[in-house]
């Protein structure tokens, strides 16, 4: 089977509704309505930040905001294969012969003449070179606190030059960064930007994650981020917990061919909270093997169509909120059978757009807990295909004519002592609840 997309609308249209926009503007909005839409492409930089050195191996250049207001107390730790390392902090303070795993620290004074003068935004910027006395960069933490500081650590740009460094421990203390550019790596085995919400913009070599098992939280909370560039992912990721969850500004990702198969075992919340994400490229055998898929795409609110890839979620056990309070969206599909599910609960839960649901038949053998919420606020729905479901749920104030009853009746198994509600759908004056009710269902409405 080819990748599945998942996209914005059900269909192209012709013109988009940010083009139909523009078409409203005068000229001058249309200007500044384009440059929007290419800052939202791309990351600027601020004019009056000081140049990046030039780049050589082993070597990190960084940007570190000092402001009139804090203690401007720094730190950074860095591992080498051999010898030391040396920080140049941009102030005219060099500290030499640093031990390999040691912390290096250093306060600024704000009212130094060495340091270059206020920027726009309210702040002095440094430029801080890290070098060894020869041996290969193994490790960088930027993420480190300095002693007695727990404040966020103002890095604003990092330029990463380590072809032997196979360990980024963590840039989540750097909530100031806005750019990372890796010019050179080693076969990077541990990396995350967990909580970097400023961070707009990475520049990676294409292996930069081809050997990365866990995603787990790898982008939690990058709000900013607008892209993430993934052609070099690995195929032996065993998790993706948390993975893009509430990055905000994403707008699609494309995963290569090969990837989230039979390694990948845990989805739960990898993309909630993804409210611009209108596009999603997964290839072939995508999530059949995932065992907990719970709240995966909850907040996805630019969805518009999801259509799984055959044998996604077939070892599936939980997929509770997995699509909850996606508002735009209007058709999913999946795949293959949820034979293995027992938690759906909320699976839908106001997904206030949602028309047409296409289960594939043969799902819900395992299903065991309640399902009583399972299509709240989901006042458009119109068709639900092989809705198999065992345990009571309710369908109340949603849109199914007699036909679509008819047929969710049809595909429901024999049981006892189970209700499905259908008040306040139209087609109730015209359908046949005895085909439930034969089956031993009690149908309220």
């Amino acid at each position: 089977m080819s990748d599945a997309k998942i996209t914005a609308l059900p269909e192209a249209t012709a013109l988009t509704g940010e083009e139909l926009f523009l078409a409203s503007q005068s000229a001058a909005d249309v200007q500044a309505t384009v440059q929007r839409l290419k800052d939202d492409l791309t990351w600027i930089r601020p004019a009056d930040w000081p140049a990046m050195p030039t780049m050589a191996a082993n070597i990190v250049h960084a940007l570190v905001a000092i402001h009139d207001h804090a203690s401007n107390r720094h730190a950074v730790r860095i591992t080498v294969s051999s010898g030391t390392y040396s920080v140049d902090w941009g102030d005219g303070v060099t500290d030499t012969g640093i031990a390999s795993g040691t912390t290096a620290e250093h306060t600024y004074d704000y009212g130094d003449g060495d340091l270059p003068a206020v920027t726009s935004r309210g702040y002095k910027v440094a430029v801080v070179t890290i070098t060894t006395s020869g041996g290969n960069i193994t490790a960088v933490n930027t993420s480190v606190a300095p002693s007695g500081n727990v404040v966020p650590l103002p890095w604003l740009e990092l330029q990463i030059n380590a072809p032997a460094a196979t360990t980024f421990n963590t840039f989540g203390g750097a909530r100031l960064c806005e750019y990372i550019n890796f010019v050179a790596t080693g076969t990077v085995t541990a990396i995350s930007f967990d909580g970097m919400a400023a961070l707009v913009r990475i520049d990676q070599p294409g292996t930069l994650l081809s050997n990365v098992t866990s995603l787990q939280n790898v982008f939690r909370g990058c709000s900013s981020l607008r892209r993430v560039n993934l052609s070099g992912l690995g195929t032996a990721v065993t998790t993706m917990q948390g993975a893009f969850q509430n990055c905000s500004s994403l707008t699609e990702l494309t995963f290569p061919a090969g990837t989230l198969g039979s390694s990948l075992t845990n989805l739960t919340q990898t993309f909630n909270g993804c409210g611009r994400l209108a596009s999603l490229t997964l290839p072939s055998g995508a999530f059949s093997h995932v065992t907990s898929a719970a709240s995966a795409f909850n907040g996805c609110s630019a969805l518009g169509r999801v259509v799984f890839p055959s044998g996604a979620f077939a070892a599936t056990t939980s997929m509770g909120s997995f699509l909850a309070n996606c508002t735009a969206l209007r058709y999913v599909e999946f795949g293959s059978a949820l034979a293995a599910v027992t938690d759906i609960g909320a699976m839908f839960t106001t997904c206030a757009l949602l028309q047409h649901i296409k289960f594939a038949s043969g799902g819900f053998a395992s299903l065991s807990s309640a399902t009583a919420n399972l299509f709240n606020g989901c006042s458009a729905l119109s068709r639900i295909e092989n809705c198999s479901l065992p345990l009571t749920f309710s369908l109340l104030n949603c849109r199914l004519g007699a036909a679509a009853l008819d047929e969710i009746y049809t595909a429901l198994p024999t049981i006892s002592s189970q209700t499905l509600t259908v008040t306040g759908n139209f087609g109730t004056s015209a359908d046949t609840p005895s085909i439930a009710t034969g089956k031993g269902w009690t149908v309220t409405g």
